[in-house]
């Protein structure tokens, strides 16, 4: 995740919770909670009340988002992984619920271990490492190598999502993972559709992505249609319906952190005035965004539509 977010066990001060929140007994028996954690990835299923939030230390908490309170179930990290191994696998990079038993959670370490937890009987059901079948996202730098010359190093994939529809190639669409050839290269969004690949250059870092589908449900063609990006100085939303990926116009600029909006006010009676200020910004009409207004949207997901400049999503479009 992106910015500086903490989770602290002083949720759990009741004595029975100093010893799974990781705390001490002070001098006068009070529970010390431990030193904060920073968070790593936090997942919340469909229609549930928990919160999976998974720490830097490889360790996953629970929060019940109706009280905002800390559960004392913690997997921790020595238990998720082999007995046998001492290695640290890391910190938590993914939380995923099973589509077939909301009792099962997948997670994965940032060195690779994949683990099945079975939240009802508290143990692992299996465990397995990275090989070519697993798809993860991966905060260390790799190496990409293109006609034959020597290999260069990429920035970090933070996030990936795969996602399936029904009458056409699946959509794999990740942030980050550029080369850093170029030193003025912007922060990017890389759409890959079957033999497709379109890299959406955007004028502020990525926070979070998320990919608006017809279905919440994992097990099922997920019918993909919108990508909502969070950037740190904006908000837009990519139309995958189209085959150039635009992006959705908005007639008003937002900046998520401050507003350049001082006063606001209504004139009634001055019907000259509405129509020409529409007549001026129909004239000002900026190309490439996407043919469809964001109140087609509304019937599929509840979500603000942001301004972006022509700039701020960039395609750069080719074969594999």
């Amino acid at each position: 995740m992106a910015g500086r977010t903490h989770i602290s066990g002083d949720l759990a001060m009741q004595d029975n919770h100093c010893k799974s929140s990781g705390g001490s007994k002070g001098s006068g028996g009070e529970c010390q909670p431990k030193p904060r954690q920073e968070i790593t990835f936090c997942h919340l299923p469909f229609q549930s009340k928990w919160l999976y939030v998974g720490t830097e230390r490889g360790n996953t908490h629970i929060v019940n988002i109706e009280s905002f309170v800390l559960s004392g179930y913690v997997i921790m990290w020595n238990k998720a992984i082999e007995l046998s191994t001492k290695t640290h696998p890391g910190p938590v990079v993914h939380l995923s619920d099973s589509p077939r038993d909301e009792g099962k959670l997948l997670i994965g370490f940032e060195t690779g271990t994949v683990v099945l937890w079975d939240l009802r009987c508290k143990r692992a059901d299996f465990r397995t490492y990275y090989d070519e079948s697993v798809m993860f996202s991966h905060v260390t730098a790799g190496k990409s190598q293109r006609d034959g010359k020597k290999p260069e190093p990429c920035k970090p994939i933070l996030k990936v999502e795969y996602k399936t529809p029904k009458n056409s190639e699946p959509f794999i669409i990740f942030s980050g993972g550029l080369s850093y050839d170029k030193a003025s290269r912007r922060p990017s969004l890389t759409i890959m559709h079957g033999k497709s690949i379109t890299v959406l250059e955007m004028d502020h870092p990525i926070v979070e992505f998320l990919t608006l589908c017809e279905t919440p449900y994992p097990n099922e063609f997920q019918e993909p249609y919108a990508v909502v990006v969070l950037l740190e100085k904006d908000f837009i939303v990519v139309d995958l319906t189209q085959s150039n990926f635009p992006i959705f116009e908005n007639p008003y600029p937002m900046d998520i952190h401050e507003s350049p909006v001082t006063c606001t006010a209504y004139f009634a009676d001055c019907p000259d005035l509405i129509p020409a200020l529409y007549s001026i910004g129909a004239k000002h009409k900026k190309q490439g965004y996407s043919n469809k207004s964001p109140g087609d949207l509304s019937h599929q997901a509840a979500c603000p539509i942001s301004h972006s400049t022509a700039e701020s999503a960039n395609p750069m479009t080719g074969p594999l």
